[in-house]
């Protein structure tokens, strides 16, 4: 089953569809992600929760001028309006006319923009409604703020809006991560332990997977017809066999250094530890290391950021190797977390 309309863009109802608790959807810009999410949460009266990573994102586009919801005009019977509800929060709103012709909001928020930083400082705020999580951007651009702890701090955020709704028998609120493909080796990839299975998929140019028994599926948007006829607009003539462009139409995940990028034969090498999916093993007979998404062997296994600053403790001198040039990357996005870990 497609996971684009006729026209090309995304059709979020398919991935609602085939949707699990925890689905992340990575595509090439302007396919339709946020829009089409939005739009299918506000026509299916679903109560929701939109959420960007930082509180100035969130209150940049809870202004009616700037918000997301301006581009529904009047689809919905009225226009979609954004109102604060509290310091940290905005409700969404349909609006009626009033007396004087001002659109104004109507009946009870349809949903809340909140940011992912600022949830710790909700206290006391009812989420018991709240049917989806709808996170945009949640792989930061290059340019952007970067956020420590940002898999722990959706984790938590979870946590906070689902609550114990599942041990009366309720279903869990789904969460929609959204993104662009900025970095392979983002926080969130390497805390879910998903960082090897996208990096297959964009391998392979596979579209879906799923975990059931996790409770976990990714979306790759990698056959979007959209991103091809943008492929002859004014941008992308400009950057033409970039990396800017492999990110923004072919959902490659760029901006990785390539430096020692070669493929290693594994039986040369025993492995030394594992860490966001990465394993790290040395050669046998000669000062050379070999870094991978294969996985054998024994490895010293860490995990998230204690696990992280243990194996930065344990394996120090393996960075001292990377900068005398004797460590050797499966592929960039193996380097981009090996990156990641020690620096």
């Amino acid at each position: 089953m497609s996971f684009y309309y006729d026209n090309g863009f995304f059709n979020f109802g398919e991935a609602v569809r085939r949707s699990t608790a925890f689905n992340f959807i990575v595509g090439g810009r302007g396919t339709g992600k946020t829009y089409d999410s939005l739009r299918w949460c506000l026509e299916n009266k679903k109560k929701f929760l939109f959420m960007r990573r930082l509180q100035k994102e969130t209150d940049m586009i809870s202004r009616d001028d700037l918000s997301p919801f301006k581009v529904y005009g009047d689809m919905f019977g009225g226009h979609v309006l954004c109102r604060p509800i509290s310091k940290y929060v905005s409700g969404v709103y349909f609006s009626v006319k009033n007396e004087e012709g001002v659109d104004v909001p109507s009946g009870p928020a349809v949903g809340e923009i909140c940011a992912l930083s600022s949830i710790s400082n909700l206290r006391g705020f009812d989420t018991s409604d709240i049917e989806m999580i709808i996170f945009d951007e949640f792989i930061p651009e290059k340019s952007s703020a970067k956020q420590k702890y940002l898999g722990d701090a959706l984790l938590n955020a979870y946590e906070t809006i689902n609550r114990n709704r599942e041990l009366f028998g309720k279903p869990p609120v789904k969460l929609f991560a959204l993104a662009n493909s900025n970095d392979l080796g983002n926080d969130i990839f390497i805390s879910l332990g998903l960082v090897r299975t996208v990096e297959r998929m964009s391998r392979k140019g596979s579209e879906f997977y799923q975990d059931k028994k996790r409770g976990v599926t990714v979306i790759m948007l990698t056959k979007s017809v959209i991103s091809e006829k943008k492929r002859k607009t004014a941008l992308y003539q400009l950057t033409s066999g970039s990396e800017y462009e492999k990110m923004a139409l072919e959902n490659d995940f760029a901006y990785d250094d390539r430096f020692n990028i070669r493929s290693r034969p594994i039986k040369e090498y025993r492995p030394l530890f594992s860490w966001g999916g990465i394993t790290c093993y040395e050669h046998k007979s000669k000062q050379e290391y070999y870094v991978t998404f294969h996985y054998s062997g024994s490895p010293a296994i860490y995990d998230g950021e204690v696990g992280r600053h243990e194996c930065r403790r344990n394996f120090a001198n393996i960075w001292k190797e990377y900068y005398a040039g004797f460590v050797y990357f499966e592929t960039y996005d193996a380097l981009r977390i090996f990156r990641l870990l020690f620096e």
